[in-house]
């Protein structure tokens, strides 16, 4: 039987999440997992909607950024980029000094990329 069709399955528990702190903005394993490891993606932002959009990409892509690194065992991704904290805290009037927001991400196939409704954010 002819396999070269076929692509590997990463198995992980959880489901996709994006935690927004003071430390930093995380992606959970499964997160990495949706977006199929992308080296690359683009952060993109529905300031109406109150939705952040991670989309796989290419490295020569307008506005990519570095992503996940092909050659680290741990599939999480923390950026501690401040303007992307401040975006974000300033979009939703977030204190991210004194708090840390949980955001279950949506998983758009055609687009490939995960949507996460920062509305629905849980504090911790």
């Amino acid at each position: 039987m002819d396999l070269s069709n076929f692509k590997p399955f990463t198995m992980v528990a959880g489901r996709s999440f994006v935690t927004i702190s003071k430390n930093g903005v995380a992606f959970s394993q499964a997160a990495v997992a949706e977006l199929e490891k992308s080296e690359y993606v683009i952060v993109l932002f529905n300031s109406q909607e109150k939705q952040m959009a991670i989309k796989q990409a290419r490295q020569d892509d307008d506005n990519a950024i570095a992503f996940y690194k092909k050659n680290r065992k741990n599939l999480n991704v923390r950026w501690n980029n401040s303007m992307l904290k401040e975006k974000i805290g300033s979009m939703m009037d977030w204190n991210l000094h004194n708090d840390t927001y949980r955001v279950e991400g949506k998983y758009d196939r055609e687009n490939q990329a995960l949507i996460f409704d920062l509305l629905s954010a849980e504090k911790s």
